[in-house]
């Protein structure tokens, strides 16, 4: 039997230090420093199974200082998915989903790519400052994909994160290419 295999890019988006890096070296299986240091673009591969297929996936990890703005338009406009991440102890980093990058996504992609919100908790500390019901709310209001709160450091929680973000490109894919089919094979 073959074993099917797709490929797709996903840029992660969200203020400043707020995880985004340590869920991507999470993923990709890679340590990530205890020391902050702020990413200007850097470029990361990893694999996951869903059904039965290999899905790679070229991580786009983005920076979140907004003097980038041209920067993550470049890297955007090839993506297949985005993730927004905000620290769910900094509420700031919340607001900023709705006031900064939902608009800075739509703005460069329209409503077509799909968005996945991801809370990331910090295991240091109990205090929050973001409800989980308030950032579903945030999801259903803002027709976001999906919503994952997460322990950027916990291999299981992650890889469930991007086995679902590679569920629903393989369903993206396969609505396009039903639709191109309809519309050329008449």
């Amino acid at each position: 039997m073959k074993m099917q295999s797709s490929y797709l890019r996903c840029s992660v988006v969200g203020d400043a230090c707020v995880g985004k890096t340590r869920l991507i070296k999470t993923f990709v299986g890679e340590k990530g420093d205890e020391k902050y240091t702020p990413t200007i673009f850097e470029n990361y591969h990893g694999e996951t199974m869903n059904r039965g297929k290999t899905t790679s996936i070229c991580l786009y990890d983005l920076p979140g200082q907004h003097d980038f703005n041209q920067m993550r338009k470049f890297a955007l406009k090839d993506s297949n998915l985005v993730l927004i991440c905000y620290d769910v102890q900094r509420r700031k980093s919340f607001d900023n989903v709705q006031s900064v990058w939902i608009p800075e996504i739509r703005q460069f992609l329209g409503k077509s790519v799909p968005i996945v919100l991801v809370g990331i908790l910090s295991n240091k500390t109990d205090k929050r400052s973001v409800s989980r019901s308030e950032a579903i709310k945030v999801t259903s209001q803002m027709l976001l994909q999906n919503y994952f709160e997460i322990d950027g450091e916990d291999d299981v929680e992650v890889l469930c994160l991007f086995s679902y973000i590679a569920s629903i490109t393989q369903k993206t894919k396969k609505r396009s290419l039903s639709f191109m089919k309809r519309l050329f094979m008449k």
